[in-house]
């Protein structure tokens, strides 16, 4: 994994775009509003997944 970008110091609009190395594979989600997200990058072989919750708790970033 390598990223292009730095992560964001506040919250915000945001947007993740995975493209998989040698591929036609790729996918992006944004996230347009201020609460605090995980996501998980799956890489199933064939595609690629982003799975997001907002439940987060937004005190561990700070």
């Amino acid at each position: 994994m390598e990223l292009d970008d730095a992560l964001p110091d506040r919250q915000g609009t945001i947007t993740i775009a995975t493209t998989i190395a040698g591929t036609d594979i790729s996918e992006e989600t944004t996230f347009d509003d201020d609460n605090c997200y995980d996501v998980i990058v799956e890489y199933t072989g064939d595609n690629v997944v982003h799975w997001q919750s907002g439940s987060s708790d937004c005190d561990a970033f700070q």
